[in-house]
């Protein structure tokens, strides 16, 4: 049986096999460097947003990102959205750090569901990603 390489992975290997004037592979290394490099940066960025969530005392829904909003409500469905923006300032956090998971579970879908890689990941064309319904 005869293999035959996509034409997509034949135009990368002839890129990459002499660029210019660095050595073979170099080019290669160099863009792998970057790729690698993309994928800590995009998944830092939705940990660090997740991680650095907050609502203020006398902020309103207007004020805070609604996917926060559907993640408190998702790990807190008893709290309705009147009663969270009643909460006095350390309970107001121990609900939005409660959802803290759930918020970046919610930023990674949209981001992919985007076009943007995230980590490793990045869906094809007619994919869609899309959170478990349940954990069980």
């Amino acid at each position: 049986m005869d293999y035959l390489p996509s034409q997509r992975l034949v135009q990368l290997a002839k890129r990459y096999e002499r660029a210019g004037d660095l050595p073979a592979g170099e080019a290669f290394h160099r863009a792998f460097s970057r790729f690698l490099k993309a994928n800590r940066e995009s998944l830092l960025d939705i940990t660090v947003a997740a991680a650095s969530a907050q609502i203020s005392v006398g902020d309103g829904p207007e004020d805070v990102d609604p996917l926060l909003l559907k993640a408190i409500h998702d790990t807190n469905p008893s709290l309705t959205e009147s009663r969270l923006f009643s909460l006095d300032g350390d309970t107001l956090q121990g609900a939005v750090n409660t959802a803290k998971g759930k918020y970046f579970e919610y930023l990674v879908v949209e981001k992919l569901n985007h076009g943007e890689q995230v980590g490793p990941l990045l869906l094809e064309a007619g994919q869609q990603a899309v959170l478990a319904d349940s954990m069980i």
